[in-house]
Order: structure tokens, then C-alpha cells, then sequence
């Protein structure tokens, strides 16, 4: 199967940024299930506000999908948050 070029620029293509990408997943989905809980929003309730399906707010929340930016904006916004994005130097 042939790959578009969008799918070589922006998809993972060393050992590094494949283990960057699964943390990151890890991260997301463990801070999403927290605020959730905390919030006392099913899945589905999440997923109303948010604008999209149950099955969306599982995955992101099992960490099997890297959520776009729109989607996590969307998501900080049901929590009433706004999202931040930081670019620290790297230690």
C-alpha cells in the first residue's frame, strides 16, 4: 500500500520518535481519564461535549490514538480549560 506524502511527513519514522509518540499517547490519556473522573463526566457525556463519539474519548483514553490539536482544544474546552503548549529545552 502507498503511503501519501502527508503520512511521510507527519508519521513516526525512527525507534525515537516512535517511543516520543507513544508516551505522549500515554500522557494524554492518563491526564484525560484524571479530569474526567474528577469532573464525574461518563465517556459519553465527554463525548457530547466534545463533539464527537463514546468510542473517540476511549481510544484517546487507552492511549491508542494521538488526539489532532483541534480535538484537544474541543476537549479543554468541555473542561472549561484552556490548553497550553510549552517548547522547553530538552535536558
Amino acid at each position: 500500500m502507498m503511503q501519501s506524502r502527508k503520512n511521510k511527513i507527519f508519521r513516526p519514522v525512527n525507534q525515537q520518535t516512535v517511543i516520543e509518540d507513544a508516551v505522549l499517547r500515554a500522557i494524554i490519556a492518563k491526564k484525560l481519564k484524571l479530569l474526567r473522573k474528577l469532573e464525574h463526566l461518563s465517556q459519553t457525556e465527554l463525548a457530547g461535549l466534545v463533539g464527537c463519539q463514546q468510542a473517540g474519548i476511549a481510544r484517546i483514553e487507552k492511549g491508542r490514538v494521538l488526539p489532532s490539536l483541534y480535538t484537544l482544544i474541543r476537549i479543554a474546552k468541555a473542561f472549561n480549560r484552556q490548553l497550553e503548549v510549552k517548547f522547553v529545552e530538552n535536558p
